[in-house]
């Protein structure tokens, strides 16, 4: 039995798990707050050490509580990743443009002593519904920050530059007063979309607009967390579907251009933002998606995925488990 050591590596979270890959699931699995830009006031250099340094306690957590030792690592990380495992970039863990590609395999390999495969997160659960049998989709990630990789015959649609799927970093608008992304551009599709997004600036901006009209909303009263959002969407509070919907916009056009462009139809959705406002936003978002290409298969379009919170960690088990056979 090849048990694997597998992270997905989120903005908020950092998710940990051992891999069996005879008995095809999760043996053990952890999560802990992701060092970021947002927790840590420190210098990138020093928050890309306390990453590594992290993702290794994490590690050595789970061997203990396990009688199972990995043999090899397979790590999703959120942001676009080379062939050679250089980190590209990493907005919603390490904030502005790095000042390099970051050494993110080679560092971790280091850490962990062991054999280490390094892709993007997207990529990493894309995994999960390619050895589910799916073969034409587009993996949609809404949760810190807004990702969309498209697979065609069960491959990741990778680009030469390895930096494919980053939807969430398509300028949407350049306007003055348009929100500022993890990234530190300005008007950015994941500053509208993504949960921090709407959390941050719609919400936030709104309030400050229409004070009436907030005072007497689900989320008066609330710090307005993300999760007080999706709770008052959830039942119903007026104000704060809107708010959303006008989230929706900019990724509903994006997702557009998807159907338009390349002919998909099939849309997976996955993330923490997403799976706590489900099938309405989903529905939603069909709606919005409609009204930028007019296409009857809108309404059919987009499922939830797996809502365990695994997808990465068994994605990059099922990758490991797929070459372990090659």
């Amino acid at each position: 039995m090849t048990i694997l050591l597998t992270y997905d590596l989120g903005g908020t979270s950092l998710r940990c798990g051992l891999y069996s890959t005879s008995e095809l699931q999760l043996l053990i699995r952890q999560v802990y707050p992701t060092p970021n830009c947002q927790r840590s006031g420190a210098r990138q250099t020093v928050l890309r050490d306390q990453l590594i340094d992290a993702m290794l306690d994490a590690a050595l957590a789970l061997i203990a509580q396990s009688e199972h030792r990995p043999e090899a690592v397979v790590a999703g990380v959120p942001g676009p990743v080379n062939v050679e495992g250089f980190l590209l970039e990493a907005p919603t863990i390490l904030g502005e443009q790095l000042s390099g590609p970051f050494p993110f395999k080679a560092r971790l390999s280091a850490a962990v002593g062991l054999p280490t495969t390094v892709m993007n997160d997207i990529t990493a659960a894309g995994y999960r519904y390619v050895c589910d049998g799916q073969e034409d989709f587009c993996l949609v990630s809404i949760g810190s920050g807004i990702g969309a990789k498209i697979f065609f015959n069960s491959v990741p649609v990778l680009g030469v530059s390895f930096d494919t799927g980053e939807l969430g970093h398509v300028k949407w608008s350049s306007l003055p007063d348009a929100p500022i992304c993890d990234c530190g551009e300005i008007g950015h599709i994941g500053a509208y979309a993504s949960g921090r997004g709407v959390a941050n600036f719609l919400v936030q901006a709104q309030a400050n607009k229409d004070p009436l009209g907030f005072a007497v909303s689900r989320l008066a009263g609330t710090a307005i967390h993300t999760m007080d959002i999706a709770q008052a969407f959830v039942k119903g509070d007026p104000w704060t579907t809107n708010c959303v919907a006008t989230s929706l916009i900019p990724l509903a056009a994006g997702l557009a251009a998807t159907r338009s462009i390349v002919g998909m139809e099939r849309y997976i959705v996955i993330g923490g933002f997403a799976f706590a406002v489900g099938t309405p936003y989903t529905s939603l978002l069909a709606r919005k998606c409609n009204e930028h290409y007019n296409w009857p298969g809108w309404n059919t379009a987009f499922e939830m995925g797996y809502a365990d919170d695994d997808n990465g960690l068994v994605g990059a088990g099922r990758y490991g488990e797929d070459r372990g056979k090659a």
